[in-house]
């Protein structure tokens, strides 16, 4: 036996009309026919013929009332289960015209007695920023019952809203739209990402503060070259001017040795800053890798680890410069940790271009990463140095960034080798332009 089909609200609701619409009829009809019977009483066979239908009529009207009464309970029950389900919802259901005016108000649970200040309630409508996206909505509608959706966020007062909604058509003249307060959620994700852009900071000064001697080190050896060249001018000023191409090459080295020196400060500035409101931007991979070796080259060199570049000279990427460098910077620390404790340690820096997208490799001499340990590297807080050597903050927070990039980043053994590979979006040559931010002081 088949089940039969529930009606809908909608359909109870029409057949309930059509109901009332008949007993009024059937009513119109009686009240003729007594008038008929008022009027024809002085005779017998017209009036006994008139009762007799009346009757009749009588029987309709009570029948018809009596399946009005079994409508109406069945309507009240779908208004009483459509309320419930409303009041159900996470959100609040608006029903507007095409003048924008709201005609209904349904709350649901998070949002009863609530306010929201995307309604201006003393006029009927929305608000204005809100409005504009309504309208804007509206004119994307192009099909029956078709959903259109958007985001409206507000950061003016000192608690910034959020409001996921969406919009559809009820008729040509009436719509519908649902609204989900999403402030809660929005203010945790400014929170959390506000603690991250924290970390972020505090992790990167303190890979700055590991590569303080190394720095001090690396600046100090070209400023006693420069003493030494200086003095060297000195000692053949008296022989001019037969001596004027030594001059010349001593001042030469003078001039490289300046240019040594910016560049080492260029790139601790480079590194040092917050590059976490800094745009996509086209620029070469090879100069984002030598913002980061030029800070650790010395410190690698001095502990007897070799450095291998690989990297095709304008091979453009489409990255946050300053970001980017600081993941790379992480990468070299920590094979560097790996390299200095292996004799003849060594680290590659290889780079590949893949067409659409390009991969950074970090390779260097150790002999991959245990299963049991890999499956915790990305983990906030967790490192396998020495306390005081690391936070565990560098390659979770260096994944957060790839992710940032629309990219990636991954471990793959390599050769035998320990490697992690960053994978990032390609640019075209001709979009980059000079990001030098610190330029290098030149000769006159």
């Amino acid at each position: 036996m088949e089940k039969p089909n529930k009606k809908s609200y909608i359909e109870i609701f029409e057949e309930n009309n059509k109901l009332k619409q008949e007993i009024q009829r059937l009513n119109k009809v009686k009240a003729a026919l007594m008038k008929r019977v008022e009027r024809s009483s002085g005779a017998p066979n017209s009036a006994f013929s008139l009762f007799e239908g009346n009757i009749l009529l009588s029987n309709q009207v009570k029948e018809r009332t009596k399946a009005l009464e079994k409508m109406s309970q069945e309507l009240a029950d779908e208004k009483n289960k459509l309320s419930k389900t409303i009041k159900a919802l996470p959100g609040n259901i608006i029903i507007f015209n095409k003048n924008l005016k709201i005609s209904n108000l349904y709350e649901g649970r998070r949002t009863l007695n609530k306010q929201l200040d995307v309604i201006d309630y003393s006029k009927q409508s929305f608000s204005s920023e809100f409005l504009v996206k309504v309208e804007n909505s509206l004119k994307k509608m192009n099909a029956p019952n078709q959903v259109i959706h958007f985001v409206h966020t507000s950061e003016e007062k000192s608690m910034p809203t959020q409001y996921n909604c969406f919009i559809t058509e009820i008729n040509k003249e009436h719509f519908v739209l649902f609204v989900q307060d999403t402030s809660e959620k929005y203010r945790q994700e400014l929170i959390i990402k506000n603690q991250e852009a924290q970390i972020l900071q505090t992790s990167k000064l303190s890979a700055l503060g590991e590569m303080a001697g190394g720095i001090a080190h690396e600046i100090n050896t070209p400023l006693a070259t420069i003493a030494l060249l200086a003095g060297q001018i000195r000692t053949i000023q008296n022989k001019l001017p037969k001596t004027k191409k030594k001059i010349f090459t001593v001042s030469e080295n003078i001039t490289k040795t300046v240019h040594k020196i910016s560049k080492i400060i260029k790139g601790l500035r480079q590194i040092s800053r917050d590059g976490s409101s800094e745009n996509l931007t086209p620029c070469y991979a090879l100069d984002i890798i030598n913002d980061a070796l030029d800070l650790s080259k010395q410190k690698f060199q001095s502990y007897g680890v070799k450095i291998e570049l690989d990297c095709p000279p304008q091979l453009a990427i489409l990255a946050k410069r300053v970001q980017l460098s600081q993941v790379i910077l992480n990468l070299l620390n920590n094979s560097f940790y790996v390299a200095r404790q292996h004799n003849g340690g060594w680290i590659k820096v290889q780079v590949k271009d893949l067409e659409d997208k390009v991969r950074i490799y970090v390779i260097d001499s150790g002999n991959g990463i245990h299963q049991d340990i890999l499956e915790k590297i990305f983990n906030p807080f967790f490192t396998t140095k020495e306390v005081g050597e690391g936070t565990g903050l560098g390659m979770s927070i260096s994944k957060k960034i790839m992710k940032d990039h629309g990219g990636n980043l991954e471990y793959e053994l390599l050769n035998g080798h320990t490697s992690f590979y960053m994978e990032i979006e390609k640019a075209a040559n001709d979009q980059v332009v000079d990001q030098e931010m610190y330029p290098l002081m030149r000769a006159e």
